[in-house]
């Protein structure tokens, strides 16, 4: 059994062979681009972290492969101990051939030009530095002859630079046409987003002002909210506009879907082989546990689609459900709603889980925080299969709760505490919302709880899994 997903393994004849999400069009939508805009421009691809974007991008790197194209992959949060960007990118674009050709040659003698440096002889603040060493006048003035000096040397650099920077991507435009078979090369840069702040901003100054010739297609696979803090802490201002600032480099941004949940929850469903504990024989021979994997996969997406949870946030939980469920025994209930609920508030409401946990609130507190949280689901003005699920799920935490509220207190277990009868009717002991057909759905999803035979199950000995304070087996 897997306790970690593993980078996917990319088919090389068929790229999107083992895509879940399919993205595939996605990657056909690209490549139009690409070829109809070929002279060379910069893409944005926009996704948040964790949406699976480096995969994406491998595999469609693959698919222009097969169409032709020459293609360059570089992760620039994997080379940012590179203080000089350009020697990065010049490095990535030398794999465009197998070895030094007289034109590559030439791309890096012109390269030498724009990178050179005069450092000053005196540094910021050095004057004063001199005369609190009691340097004298004749001295400091020879010093600041050698500094007009310098500053000559660096206007005669600053027109060589300008001349050299036109030269350099003169013969950038030639090599790439040399070496990209008729076809504009794609230069795909990876993990801008995760750099130092510094070396992002320094790339994409250099793709702007040194790479930005005919034939070579940038494509920058970025969460573009997260580069946009990046810039502004390289900058030193929240107030800095980024927005603005990255439309001077960026030509075309394309949103990289939100992908298919479901798709992907049974995926992660399948992967983590959660089918070895839900669809085992032990458990099919209980009427009541039979279906508990179907319920669990619908429950799972249900909740990750509500939250907006990135592929790896799925990742991650999945892969810790899956080592809890370990320490159940297979015929055990699970209650699947229960406990993907338990984790998700792990993950997401520590506050409301601990407070849970801990029993430090009440049973009304209980209610109240719970509805507020799914309030959105819950308040659904019609009663259906998606939302009868929380309701359920809210059903069995009230009354398992409860039983662990009792038992701290040492007190004899009373099913009339959540449920009491009034005017001859059965009604919840506690407030909850206004909504009719939601309070008596969960009435009778609780009355019903208290006749089960798991009616004195303590929430404790799922939280306790939870937090892996029992043994896996």
């Amino acid at each position: 059994m897997e306790i970690k997903h593993k980078d996917l393994i990319l088919d090389e004849s068929k790229p999107f062979l083992h895509c879940k999400l399919d993205r595939q069009r996605n990657a056909g939508v690209l490549t139009s681009i690409v070829q109809t805009y070929a002279e060379g421009f910069v893409l944005a691809l926009n996704g948040k972290w964790g949406t699976g974007k480096t995969t994406f991008v491998k595999m469609w790197q693959l698919s222009l492969q097969h169409s032709g194209h020459k293609t360059i992959y570089f992760n620039a949060w994997e080379n940012d101990f590179e203080n000089e960007p350009l020697t990065a990118l010049l490095g990535e674009l030398k794999k465009l051939v197998n070895n030094k050709t007289d034109s590559y040659k030439s791309l890096l003698n012109k390269g030498v030009i724009i990178t050179k440096n005069i450092l000053p002889a005196l540094a910021k603040g050095v004057i004063s530095k001199y005369l609190d060493a009691g340097i004298t006048l004749d001295v400091l003035e020879k010093s600041i002859d050698a500094a007009t000096d310098i500053l000559d040397k660096e206007v005669d650099n600053y027109v060589d630079k300008k001349q050299g920077l036109v030269d350099f991507r003169k013969e950038l435009e030639n090599y790439i046409q040399t070496n990209n078979e008729g076809k504009p090369v794609i230069f795909i840069i990876d993990e801008l987003d995760r750099c130092r702040p510094d070396y992002a901003v320094e790339v994409l100054e250099k793709v702007k002002h040194f790479f930005s010739v005919k034939g070579i297609i940038f494509v920058l696979s970025i969460d573009k909210m997260q580069l946009g803090h990046s810039i502004r802490g390289y900058y030193g201002t929240e107030k800095f506009d980024t927005d603005e600032y990255l439309r001077r480099f960026i030509d075309l941004e394309y949103k990289l879907p939100i992908p298919n949940t479901k798709a992907f929850c049974d995926y992660l469903y399948d992967y983590y082989q959660f089918y070895e504990f839900f669809d085992s024989r032990e458990r099919n021979q209980y009427n009541q546990l039979k279906g508990d994997g179907d319920r669990f996969k619908k429950f799972t997406s249900r909740l990750f689609s509500i939250y907006n949870y990135t592929l790896r946030q799925q990742e991650k939980i999945f892969a810790h459900s899956r080592i809890v469920l370990r320490s159940f025994s297979t015929a055990s209930f699970v209650f699947p709603h229960l406990f993907m609920l338990l984790i998700h508030l792990k993950e997401s409401e520590p506050e409301f889980y601990n407070n849970i946990k801990d029993l430090k609130i009440s049973i009304q507190e209980l209610v109240s925080n719970y509805e507020m949280i799914f309030q959105s689901i819950l308040r659904d003005e019609l009663i259906n299969e998606y939302n009868k699920e929380f309701i359920h799920a809210e059903s069995l935490l009230i009354l398992f709760y409860n039983n662990n509220l009792v038992k701290s207190s040492n007190r004899i277990r009373n099913n009339s505490e959540l449920v009491i009868i009034k005017d001859n009717e059965n009604q919840l002991s506690f407030d909850t919302t206004d909504d009719d057909k939601f309070r008596n759905t969960l009435l009778r999803f609780l009355t019903n709880n208290l006749n089960y035979e798991f009616s004195s199950f303590e929430l404790s000995l799922i939280i306790n899994k939870i937090e892996l304070l029992e043994n896996i087996n």
